[in-house]
Order: C-alpha cells, then sequence, then structure tokens
C-alpha cells in the first residue's frame, strides 16, 4: 500500500533551499585596511602583497597590494578569527592573527623590518607573483650579471651566457658582420621546427626572432639577444627542460631565458 505525498512537501522544501542560499549569500563580513611602511625610516612601502588566511588554513582567500601611500583595503573578509599575512621582497614578512566583528573595519598596519639574506630564492615565472626555487618543479638556473662582469667584462648577452650554466650551448657565429651566435638549451630538438629559447625580459615576452632582422649569406641572422646591453642585467634565470610548457606553453619546449634588470633603489 504507497502513501501519498502531500503536495505542501515540496513547496516546503523549495522555500527551505531558497532560505539556505540567501542566509549564504548574506554572510557577515567585513573589511581590513591599513599601512604598511618601513619600520626604520617610516616611511610607506608600495607595491607590498597584503593577504588574508582563515585560521588554520595555508590559502590566501584575499588578497592586495598597497599603493604608493602604502595603504590597502580588503573587502569581502569573512567575519571572525582571520590571519594577515604580508610580503615584499627586501623586507622580512609579517603577520597579524586578528579578530573582526561583523560589518565593523578592522585596522590593521605593518612595520616592516629590511631583511638582507633570503632563504628561499624567489624566481620569476609565467604566473603571477612571485614563486620560491623549490616550489618549481623545473631546472632553473640563476646568473649574477654583477659577479660575472667582475671576472670576465662580457661585451654581449652571449658572452655572459656562454658557459655559465650548464646545459645550455652557444653555438658561434658565422663571423659575418652583424650575425650573432644562437643559444640552445639541452641541444637540439627538432629537425624542421625553431630550436632556440623564448627570452623574457622583465615578465615580457622579447621577440628573440632572428627572421625579423637582416639575414646575411647562408641564413646567419642577427641575434636579438645582443640588442640588451649587459650592464643594464642584473641577473639572468634559464629554465631547462619541456616541463616548462606548463608555466610559458608549449613554445618553451626548448626552454626560457629570463633577463632581470637593475632597478633603481633608494640611499647610497
Amino acid at each position: 500500500m504507497s502513501r501519498r505525498i502531500p503536495t505542501s512537501w515540496p513547496l516546503l522544501s523549495l522555500c527551505i533551499a531558497l532560505h539556505g542560499v540567501a542566509a549564504f549569500a548574506q554572510a557577515p563580513s567585513t573589511t581590513v585596511r591599513g599601512q604598511v611602511t618601513d619600520s626604520a625610516t617610516r616611511a610607506p612601502l608600495a607595491g607590498a602583497e597584503v593577504y588574508i588566511a582563515a585560521q588554520g588554513a595555508t590559502a590566501a582567500i584575499r588578497g592586495a597590494r598597497t599603493n604608493a601611500s602604502g595603504q590597502y583595503s580588503l573587502a569581502g573578509v569573512p567575519s571572525g578569527a582571520v590571519i594577515v599575512r604580508v610580503r615584499m621582497v627586501g623586507y622580512a614578512p609579517g603577520e597579524r592573527r586578528v579578530t573582526v566583528g561583523s560589518g565593523d573595519a578592522a585596522t590593521v598596519d605593518f612595520p616592516l623590518s629590511q631583511r638582507l639574506t633570503q632563504l628561499d630564492q624567489v624566481v620569476v615565472t609565467g604566473t603571477g607573483g612571485e614563486t620560491q626555487r623549490r616550489a618549481v618543479g623545473n631546472v632553473i638556473e640563476s646568473i649574477n650579471a654583477a659577479e660575472v662582469l667582475k671576472i670576465a667584462p662580457a661585451r654581449s648577452v652571449e658572452q655572459l651566457i656562454g658557459a655559465r650554466t650548464p646545459g645550455v650551448i652557444v653555438l658561434p657565429s658565422s663571423g659575418q658582420v652583424g650575425t650573432g651566435a644562437q643559444v640552445r638549451v639541452r641541444g637540439v630538438s627538432s629537425l624542421s621546427l625553431s630550436n632556440d629559447p623564448i627570452i623574457y625580459i622583465d615578465g615580457v615576452r622579447m621577440d628573440a626572432s632572428t627572421a625579423r632582422g637582416p639575414t646575411q649569406r647562408g641564413g646567419g641572422g642577427a641575434s636579438r639577444l645582443n640588442d640588451v646591453d649587459p650592464e643594464d642585467i642584473a641577473s639572468i634565470e634559464v629554465i631547462k627542460g619541456p616541463a616548462a610548457s606548463t608555466l610559458y606553453g608549449t613554445e618553451a619546449t626548448n626552454g626560457v631565458i629570463q633577463i632581470i634588470t637593475k632597478r633603481g633603489k633608494a640611499g647610497k
């Protein structure tokens, strides 16, 4: 014998579901704002990364960067116990545990102290933000341009890279005027396609194809790497192997060369 379900039950279930969605949409939240400054000079720090993680969690739920005045504002932060973290290259990271209430704006300021020694090296990748070297699965080699120029004054980027990194070969030019050397990372991978690594300068891809410049007799072309002055380079990072395609796409199977130029800094 079957039982009839009252017609009011589906309507009741629908009302309960809509009430749950409305309650979730109206979850209490607040705003966290503050300023990041240098602990020694009290000067505001622009470009510092500030993010919030829930208590006991490692992933960031809100993030922002400070403006020219060193101020930041994070809206939509869930109420309760949260962790506010800040980090910036050249400074020790900061962390504050605060309890924010519903609808009440919280102010959290960070005076950061300069740190000369970095325990984890930071590299530039194809993804947004900075990545620790040990967190990247690819083989990354770094070349400090200042240290190389002290012992071997290089007149071109090719001379700066050559014989500095295992697995990177700089093929000599043909000797004709205007031709340049060819850079190969871990040898030749294709007989018909290009074997040149892709070049990035401060995170922006450079058109390093030799076909864009004047072509000499015998197919020799100018090296676009020579357009960059070695004196303007702070460091060079070479990402080897096909695994670099996970960060930079399929064209990175021949490797990636990241050129980081020098930046101005305050003080002497």
